[in-house]
């Protein structure tokens, strides 16, 4: 029997979008590319919302499970996260004011970064150039992911997974799980219907 999870989070560090762009680059140099795009970094619904992609979500949640040491029984919760939690779409982002957040909530953040994205301590070749990304300070959001395995039917250990997510995970750009520190909330509610 499956169960669906909604949970209401409270983003405690900045939010950063981070994702492919599509435009094609015009007769412009890569940092004028890069100011006159930013907005595409963040995933928009058709009513011009900011979303969060299920699949940062799901991810998110798998990071979780594998790192927090969480059983159910003997077996970790992640062989269960893993095949039997669904996110139910892109999730939606509200601004600090409660209302669905849009790209002009968002403020440019521009960065000097490694021009291949990996630090010279990881093998980057130690060029770098101006990056511009969308960034808020105040955000929530609601998850909704469907239940699908009964050892999950636990308010407790789901409660527990996503904090582990929020604190040491996170979601966008730069958050924990990849050396950063944006993208991280605490859980406000959770509920199983």
């Amino acid at each position: 029997m499956s169960r669906l999870c909604k949970v209401t989070v409270e983003g405690f560090s900045p939010y950063s979008g981070g994702g492919a762009i599509h435009s094609i680059k015009a007769a412009e140099s890569h940092e004028e590319f890069d100011l006159r795009t930013w907005p595409e970094k963040v995933k928009i619904n058709e009513a011009g919302e900011v979303m969060l992609p299920a699949m940062a979500v799901h991810r998110g949640l798998l990071l979780a499970a594998k790192g927090s040491g969480i059983k159910v029984g003997k077996r970790s919760i992640a062989s269960y996260v893993e095949t039997a939690v669904a996110p139910m779409g892109d999730h939606p982002i509200y601004s600090g004011k409660g209302k669905p957040m849009r790209i002009e909530d968002m403020s440019p953040e521009t960065l000097f970064l490694p021009s291949d994205g990996k630090a010279l301590h990881k093998g980057g070749k130690g060029q770098r150039v101006r990056r511009t990304f969308p960034t808020v300070t105040r955000w929530s959001a609601i998850f909704e992911v469907m239940v699908l395995h009964e050892e999950l039917h636990s308010e407790t250990r789901l409660r527990a997974l996503f904090e582990y997510m929020g604190m040491y995970v996170g979601v966008g750009r730069f958050r924990p799980e990849r050396g950063g520190f944006y993208g991280r909330f605490k859980v406000r509610d959770l509920s199983l219907s």
